[in-house]
């Protein structure tokens, strides 16, 4: 079970008729598509209660399922998935070997070398977050 950061809003997984659901707020939100193994830690969900995300695993590699569709980028590791306030956008960071992209809704960045924990900004309704590129230059960028 997950929290939203107000605590006014709870998301769970549940199973009926053998399929997966995602609950939020004791309201059915639909059936999940099962790509694979998925986390019961990973459900994030938007103040809107609109939308929600989730990892899934499947021969190694995680992605993100966004409500019912499959993010098509597969990463070794996937951090900091969250939406923005008004649930219009979604933002994670994946890793794939040494390298770290950050996925924009849908949209794969460079590789970096790292990156930061990647911020909201309530009050401008941006998503920031600090990576450092090849040459060791380090970039603050907003999105």
């Amino acid at each position: 079970m997950n929290f939203n950061k107000n605590g006014d809003k709870f998301g769970y997984w549940g199973k009926k008729d053998n399929k997966n659901y995602i609950i939020i707020n004791d309201t059915l939100m639909g059936s999940m598509k099962s790509f694979g193994e998925y986390s019961h830690h990973s459900l994030k969900f938007d103040d809107s209660k609109e939308n929600f995300a989730y990892q899934n695993k499947k021969e190694g590699k995680y992605f993100v399922i966004v409500k019912d569709k499959r993010d098509k980028h597969n990463f070794d590791k996937i951090k900091n998935l969250s939406f923005s306030s008004d649930g219009k956008n979604y933002i994670y960071k994946g890793k794939i070997k040494k390298k770290w992209y950050v996925v924009y809704n849908g949209v794969k960045s460079p590789d970096y070398i790292s990156v930061s924990k990647i911020y909201f900004s309530e009050k401008e309704n941006f998503f920031i977050y600090i990576a450092v590129v090849k040459d060791g230059s380090v970039y603050l960028v907003k999105q």
